[in-house]
């Protein structure tokens, strides 16, 4: 249900993503008569992420294509799990587990640039102390606790793996566990890409180096002393919104695997690129035993570095990018990301499941038991989505305090914006946007006669300042 949550999401807020059917699923590979003793259980049937007008709507990359202006699209490439010469390197298992500690001396990071209460982010590990910050105490009785460990099973089931490069403490070099032609890797920043589309084996080697290229370009850009200019910065590279939604998206769901695997980008001729479509969102929704994902408040982002949190903590320091992506969360708040809408959603896919979920259970014994690497343990199907259904609703109610509320709007020949004051300080976040503000704004008072939805969304800045008792 993650899953077809997740990519359901992403295309209320005009993102396309797979789309998905439940599906019961029985193999039988003989020719006698199909009964239950070939049911298999209930599975969800996704849609593939493939160049389509209707799916990822790019132009075709043709192999003779090696000039400008047809080699500049359409390019699809992705971060993820190393390719297929990996697990040579591992046990029968594969990679370690999602219970592993992922601790690390200077993560979770502060903030940055990322336009958020600093009261929201757990202080950074110190290796020197030898010991695990633990999150603060539960205060409500909606907060879950930190999981216990289960006792090693080799019987135990599993959902997935998530992985690191490699098992703590064992040095494997590049040249051994990656294959040159499946993937590029950036210069400056060293973020490793696998092609897509086109294939590995079907993109040419000129268009190899121009992919490489305009990513090493952006990179430049994004780091460079000038990265906030709008001809020269990395806003030529990249659509940003594009950027802010597939955030956006990961930081509601707390997806523990996103940012770093299965994470998508594409580029159309002449485009350029953009971040998505989402893809692989079962660690989603409190639905992880790492990576902090059984908890509905705190960022997933600061327990990322930048090879696997690529581009965004720079992408924060311009504070139009930050600026926009708080109203976007404004926006969508008030409709996609609405508590009650994502609930009634909830409501309609475990009707529609009620009856098969009977079936599957019986087919796969793991209601009541731990199930690597889930968090929560229900014993029936309805407590599996009322657990889900409140970590949302503690999830959204966590974003939302996180930043400056909306302001209310009076309607007239006027706009009058108020809104409450900020319940914890935000000061430093506070002393940016007056900084910025200052830089962009005249001093004199706006007014709008029949003011759009779109112009008050305009004006967020009135929102900061109208919390910070400041006024343009």
């Amino acid at each position: 249900m993650r899953d077809v949550l997740a990519y359901e999401l992403s295309n209320k807020m005009g993102r396309w993503a797979p789309h998905t059917r439940f599906v019961e699923v029985f193999v039988n590979e003989s020719a006698t008569k199909l009964g239950m003793e070939n049911y298999a259980g209930v599975y969800v049937l996704e849609e593939k992420i493939t160049r389509d007008k209707n799916r990822v709507n790019i132009a075709k990359l043709n192999p003779s294509e090696n000039h400008e202006p047809e080699i500049s699209g359409g390019y699809i490439f992705k971060k993820d799990h190393t390719g297929r010469f990996e697990r040579k390197r591992f046990d029968p298992e594969g990679p370690a587990q999602a219970g592993t500690t992922t601790n690390r001396s200077g993560y979770p990071t502060p903030p940055g640039g990322f336009p958020a209460d600093p009261a929201g982010f757990f202080p950074s590990y110190k290796a020197s102390t030898n010991r695990v910050v633990k999150p603060p105490t539960r205060t409500t009785s909606a907060r879950p606790a930190a999981p216990k460990k289960p006792k090693a099973d080799p019987n135990r089931p599993r959902t997935n793996y998530v992985a690191a490069a490699a098992p703590e403490g064992i040095k494997v070099s590049d040249e051994t566990i990656f294959h040159e032609d499946e993937y590029f890797r950036s210069t400056l920043q060293r973020n490793q890409f696998y092609y897509y589309d086109p294939e590995a084996d079907e993109i040419t080697p000129v268009q190899r180096a121009w992919l490489k290229d305009y990513v090493n370009r952006f990179e430049t850009a994004l780091y460079g002393p000038n990265f906030t200019n709008a001809a020269a910065g990395y806003r030529a590279f990249i659509d940003a919104d594009s950027f802010i939604d597939y955030h956006l998206l990961v930081e509601v769901t707390k997806n523990v695997d996103a940012f770093r695997f299965s994470t998508f980008y594409y580029k159309d001729r002449g485009g350029r690129l953009n971040m998505g479509p989402p893809w692989d969102w079962n660690l989603s929704f409190g639905n992880a035993d790492g990576k902090q994902g059984w908890m509905p408040d705190h960022w997933l982002w600061p327990q990322l570095d930048d090879t696997q949190y690529s581009w965004f903590r720079r992408l924060f320091e311009d504070p139009d990018f930050a600026q926009r992506y708080v109203d976007r969360w404004a926006q969508l708040r008030t409709n996609v990301f609405a508590a009650s809408n994502i609930l009634a959603r909830i409501d309609e896919l475990a009707a529609a499941l009620n009856e098969s979920q009977e079936r599957n259970f019986g087919k796969w014994d793991i209601m009541g038991r731990h199930v690597t690497p889930n968090y929560h343990v229900a014993d029936s199907f309805p407590e599996e989505i009322e657990w889900m259904k409140n970590w949302i609703t503690n999830r959204l109610t966590w974003i939302e305090n996180q930043f400056p509320p909306a302001p209310a709007v009076k309607a007239g020949s006027v706009i009058e914006l108020s809104t409450r004051p900020m319940e914890r300080s935000i000061s430093r976040w506070m002393e940016r946007t007056r900084e910025r503000r200052a830089e962009r704004f005249r001093p004199e008072r706006r007014f709008m006669t029949n003011p759009s939805s779109a112009a008050v969304a305009s004006c967020w800045h009135e929102r900061t300042a109208a919390a910070d008792g400041v006024r343009p």
